[in-house]
């Protein structure tokens, strides 16, 4: 746990969390919250449900009461969460033409059969700059296909 004045690593980020104190659910570029109580508890167990959080950044002077104030939670860009991208490096698909990272708009579309997770991605894609995305279209079915995929 850091606190205002505190010296912190450099390569600290921000990450975006669906967790926020207000009366409307809304994804976030941060992920604040309040302390609670004066140990800052709810920031510690919200922190070790996100596999992201590395840090919690308290905003408050060390040995001020807590109970009032709020923290950011911030992950650190230098620890790699696991080795997914070293393995990716090591298969026969990187490098390869199918795996380009040349930035082109493109038109996204999300699939919906229920729940909310996909009205959270559209209204996510919907908000990246053009040179990234033509169109977002975002369609609802209540009745989901048997197969996922056509025979």
């Amino acid at each position: 746990m850091l606190f205002a004045g505190d010296q912190h690593p450099g390569s600290l980020a921000d990450f975006p969390c669906a967790l926020r104190n207000l009366r409307l659910a809304k994804v976030t570029t941060t992920c604040e919250i309040d302390c609670r109580d004066n140990s800052c508890s709810h920031a510690v167990d919200v922190c070790g449900r996100y596999v992201e959080c590395n840090y919690i950044m308290v905003n408050a002077q060390r040995g001020s009461p807590l109970a009032h104030a709020t923290a950011v939670l911030k992950r650190d860009v230098s620890i790699a969460v696991d080795d997914s991208l070293d393995r990716l490096r090591q298969s026969k698909w990187w490098a390869t033409p199918v795996l380009t990272i040349v930035e082109k708009p493109r038109v996204f579309i999300v699939n919906s059969y229920g729940g909310c997770g996909s009205k959270m991605m559209a209204g996510w894609l919907s908000q990246l700059p053009k040179k990234y995305k033509v169109h977002v279209y975002h369609f609802h079915d209540r009745s989901p296909p048997v197969r996922g995929t056509t025979p």
